[in-house]
């Protein structure tokens, strides 16, 4: 089991953070440890293998739009889409910086 700030990860793929649930699943398409860690209520991150949150989201429910935020850069950003296209506009992102 891994600590990371408020967060316990265990083996079978599910996160408690600050009281919320969350899954984890493997980013196939990045480097061996990358991870997207969705929470039951609708948002989440996209985890690094170092252990840093990269990418906070949150889904706006009934709407095709998206929050985030790079961690570095602090400012909210929206993103009219799907999750899926979401998901995979970040990857690009990630791939041009790693």
């Amino acid at each position: 089991m891994k600590t990371i700030v408020n967060t316990i990860i265990g083996s079978n793929n599910i996160i408690i953070r600050n009281s919320t649930v969350s899954h984890i699943k493997n980013v196939e398409t990045l480097s061996q440890g990358w991870n997207w860690v969705e929470s039951t209520k609708g948002s989440g991150f996209l985890l690094s293998p170092e252990g840093d949150s990269v990418v906070d989201y949150v889904l706006i429910i009934g709407t095709n739009n998206i929050r985030y935020r790079f961690r570095d850069t602090e400012s909210w950003m929206l993103f009219v889409g799907t999750e899926t296209e979401f998901k995979d506009f970040i990857i690009k992102k990630v791939r041009d910086r790693i």
